[in-house]
């Protein structure tokens, strides 16, 4: 204080200029990077060259290059570029952090080597991750072998570095393996995970699994860490969730990534009572507040069909950032509640929470699958504001929705802004056409793509079959089917179900069945495809057995599927008028069906048709055994002797029951 004191009476610049220095690197290690710019643009004059590493750091961690460049000038002014080999090279690492690769690499070659013997390792490690970060594989592993020539002895980081480059190159990854083995570096913690992502990311999970089992300490949570999130990412989501059990046994101390690895392992219906479990776990360690599990947990849910308990993880969450609530609109849009997700944005607006590009394409989304054309003009006025209004995956979203919601100007007015179009682009436009009937403008778009030289994907190629199918032109649709073939595309769900329904249109129901037995994956569109075909080709007997197969795949029917097979099943009707040797069994099964989706007024037409042919249904019945005799008792029967006798019991049972607070079910089921 006394020293604070002496500088605050009489002024001396070299102990002021030592105070600010050591001011802003306080602030600057406390990770108060804007307060440390902030303190240093009031003390420009006075800062010394000691500080102006540290300030380029924090410029560095905020991203912010133009501050950073002005800084610069300032080095330059006070004679300090290229004088200090500590400022040089913290410029050239402020620049490479920042994305600014040109203005790095021109430092970088001016460099004298005299200056570059001086470096250290972190500094190599900047240059050779600046290289990587901007896609220059061969330049950054040129730096690394340069730096070795320099006497430079690489360290476990330099090696994840390397490792962070393999890109799925399994031979380039082993080779940096051995390296690390020949260097005598396999027991750093950092670099056993790097490898073992490595691996992942090569697509040999069992190697990896080899290398993790071999790890001498097996403590370290980062790489059980990356052990399930490296099975979930191959698709092996088994594995992932014992992992997470095998840790939690050996009573690793499980953080934030554990929990949303593990989850999105659990994004499948099968695995949602796991889901659950993982879900009390994060409760039990104090996790249900972290954004990222709460985030990981509501997906979770959503991808799980289990859309209330995403609303009760979205709404226990006290902080909600925008990261959560584009998972809640996702989920609503995912599962069919379209309304519901715009409702959930204006709430989010309500509160003013800025939304991003993910949110409003969600949104618009929402927009295109309810028609709601006001509501999504609404949205495209406040994205202008916006700076993600360029975004290409908004742009996109835009023209989907003015495309379904039949607005083809308002859609080509975005389409001709979109610059660098991709294929999302064409195809929006193409499936606005054929859902809004415009088959010749989906056709148009199609050819002008193809001279663009952009390639078709399934969802293209399906939507011009389905055009193809509008325009009843079936020499363009073959045409299309052989296009599909030749890119390999004819078996994608799909592209083969839009293929099944254009033959069977066209009354070719056997191309539509060897489409369809060539698909590797049938979905319920597939199975309703076929379905519908065999009933419109006058197959309905084929149209029920597909019907009855579908349930041995796991798939249930929906409005469509049980549509199809009731107008199969009412054309047998047809069929079997007048058979009354049949007895009535095929009608028996129709009413079943309609029993069991509910379809009441159809069961009494259909009852009251069997009555004027003559038809009846066996009556239902149920049978006891007293002694060495069985009784048979059928529904409405009162041939029996006793017959007054049992339903006096009946009706005595039933009034007990009513005291006592009985089923209301029971009485329904006897026409209380």
């Amino acid at each position: 204080m006394y020293f604070i004191r002496q500088i605050s009476r009489k002024p001396s610049n070299l102990a002021l200029s030592d105070l600010i220095s050591y001011k802003i690197l306080a602030l600057i290690q406390q990770g108060q990077y804007v307060d440390a710019l902030q303190f240093y643009s009031r003390n420009t004059l006075n800062a010394t060259r000691f500080t102006y590493p540290s300030l380029l750091k924090a410029c560095s961690v905020l991203s912010n290059l133009q501050y950073g460049k002005t800084i610069h000038s300032t080095i330059i002014t006070k004679g300090f570029f290229y004088s200090d080999p500590y400022i040089t090279t913290s410029l050239i690492g402020f620049y490479f952090k920042c994305g600014s690769f040109g203005n790095a690499v021109n430092m970088f070659d001016k460099l004298p080597e005299s200056e570059m013997l001086g470096q250290d390792v972190t500094f190599w490690n900047s240059v050779v991750n600046g290289y990587f970060r901007f896609g220059h594989i061969k330049e950054g592993i040129a730096q690394f072998c340069r730096m070795q020539l320099f006497g430079v002895r690489p360290d476990a980081y330099s090696l994840c570095i390397l490792l962070g480059a393999s890109d799925g190159d399994l031979r380039y990854a082993k080779q940096i393996h051995g390296y690390s083995l020949r260097n005598v570096f396999y027991a750093d913690p950092f670099l056993d995970s790097a490898l073992i992502d490595m691996y992942f990311n090569c697509g040999r999970p069992l190697d990896a699994w080899r290398l993790f089992k071999d790890l001498e300490d097996k403590g370290n949570a980062v790489a059980w860490n990356v052990v399930i999130r490296g099975f979930c990412e191959n698709g092996l989501w088994e594995n992932s969730l014992e992992v997470y059990l095998l840790a939690k046994n050996e009573k690793v101390k499980l953080v934030s990534e554990s929990f949303t690895s593990t989850l999105t392992a659990c994004c499948r219906g099968e695995f949602a009572s796991f889901g659950m479990q993982v879900h009390c776990d994060v409760v039990r360690l104090g996790f249900e507040n972290d954004p990222y599990v709460c985030t990981s947990l509501l997906t979770m849910y959503s991808k799980c069909k289990l859309v209330e308990d995403a609303e009760n993880v979205f709404d226990q969450v006290f902080v909600k950032k925008t990261e959560l609530w584009n998972a809640m609109i996702s989920a609503y849009v995912g599962n069919g509640y379209f309304c519901d997700g715009l409702k959930i944005y204006k709430q989010m607006k309500l509160l003013k929470i800025p939304p991003d590009s993910l949110t409003a394409t969600n949104v618009l989304s929402s927009c295109s699958l309810v028609g709601s054309y006001d509501f999504g003009r609404l949205i495209h006025a406040e994205l202008v504001k916006r700076p993600i209004h360029s975004n290409v995956t908004l742009q996109s979203a835009l023209l989907t929705m003015y495309s379904k919601c039949g607005n083809s100007d308002d859609a080509n007015s975005i389409f001709n802004t979109i610059k660098g179009r991709d294929v999302i682009a064409w195809g929006s436009m193409i499936s606005g056409f054929c859902q809004n009937r415009k088959y010749m403008e989906a056709l148009e778009f199609y050819n002008s793509m193809t001279v663009y030289g952009e390639k078709p994907d399934s969802d293209i190629v399906a939507s011009i079959v389905s055009a193809c199918t509008g325009l009843e032109n079936v020499n363009l649709g073959c045409t299309i089917h052989g296009l599909a073939i030749k890119s390999g595309l004819e078996q994608d769900v799909f592209v083969a179900s839009s293929l099944v329904d254009m033959y069977s249109k066209f009354n070719f129901p056997n191309m539509s069945e060897n489409v369809f037995s060539d698909m590797p994956l049938k979905n319920l569109v597939a199975w309703n495809s076929i379905i519908s075909c065999y009933c419109r080709n006058g197959l309905p007997d084929l149209s029920i057995s597909l019907f009855s197969q579908m349930a041995q795949y796991g798939l249930s029917p929906d409005s469509v599927s049980i549509t199809s097979v009731l107008v199969a099943v009412s054309s047998v009707a047809v069929l079997l008028r007048g058979k009354a040797v049949h007895g009535g069994s095929n009608y028996v099964q129709l009413l079943n069906l309609y029993g069991e989706n509910e379809l009441q007024d159809r069961a009494a037409n259909l009852r009251a048709s069997m009555k004027e042919k003559g038809l009846k249904k066996s009556p239902g019945c149920s049978w006891i055994e007293v002694g060495n005799s069985i009784d048979v008792f059928f529904s409405g029967d009162s041939s029996s002797p006793r017959t007054k006798e049992i339903y006096d019991m009946l009706n005595g049972l039933m009034r007990n029951m009513r005291k006592k607070g009985g089923s209301s079910s029971i009485f329904k089921a006897f026409g209380s």
